[in-house]
């Protein structure tokens, strides 16, 4: 078993994947052998425009909050999670395109 323990001393937004990608980050350091690197980011709409990597404000303006985290090298999503207001389905193509 591994544990990891994160402490967030600032959150400016997209704090699930930033603590993911640390946590990935920290393993790595650690020399612990993964079979892939796990990346994460969040998507989200402003405006009816996607975006990523939404701050704090953005994450907060009720169109709709993804965070993302992927295995790249098999291409694999293993979390994907929303967050804040319903959207179509048609919208979520757009989140992961961008």
């Amino acid at each position: 078993q591994i544990d990891v323990f994160i402490t967030v001393l600032q959150d400016d937004g997209s704090r699930l994947p930033a603590c993911l990608n640390a946590a990935c980050l920290a393993i790595i350091d650690a020399g612990i052998s993964m079979s892939d690197m796990l990346v994460a980011c969040s998507a989200g709409f402003i405006d009816d425009e996607p975006i990523v990597d939404l701050n704090h404000r953005e994450q907060g303006g009720g169109g709709g909050y993804l965070p993302l985290a992927l295995l790249p090298a098999t291409d694999k999503i293993v979390l994907a999670q929303m967050d804040g207001a319903k959207m179509p389905l048609e919208d979520l193509d757009k989140m992961m395109a961008a």
